[in-house]
């Protein structure tokens, strides 16, 4: 008799095994993580980060898209306006809005288009890859400590 899948244990029929982390099934059947993940787990555990990331959340507690709408959400990810690509250096040298889970979705679906969508009090901004360095590092009058 078929059972209901269980968010620990993996997907592949049958199999009781746990899922490794970040995955939808064990080692076994592929649940491997990449090595992207690992960089990104090095990018987002850094102390440059959770610093970044507090001051950001602190700032802006409600998504900057709901907020747009009228709508208060309170902020549960804190976006990179340009993705970073495993980049140091645009990880932390960035826009950084709060979103909610829906709206960064939405806002990452975007990014395959080419589109990096930033919300401010006047209305979304759009923007091209080419934006980063006018944008951003424009921004910045000194050179900043990226290492992490």
């Amino acid at each position: 008799m078929p059972s209901v899948p269980s968010p620990n244990k993996c997907n592949f029929l049958g199999c009781k095994e746990a899922r490794s982390f970040g995955t939808n099934s064990c080692e076994k059947h592929g649940g491997k993580r990449s090595e992207k993940y690992g960089h990104n787990a090095k990018l987002y555990n850094s102390t440059a980060w959770k610093s970044i990331r507090g001051r950001i959340q602190s700032e802006h507690p409600i998504c900057a898209a709901c907020l747009s709408r009228g709508i208060i959400t309170p902020t549960e990810a804190i976006d990179h306006v340009f993705p970073h690509k495993q980049d140091r250096n645009k990880f932390l040298i960035n826009l950084f809005q709060g979103l909610c889970v829906a709206c960064h979705t939405q806002k990452t679906k975007l990014e395959s288009q080419g589109i990096y969508r930033h919300y401010t009090e006047q209305g979304p901004i759009d923007y091209k890859q080419q934006d980063y360095s006018v944008t951003v590092l424009g921004s910045f009058g000194q050179k900043i400590n990226t290492s992490i």
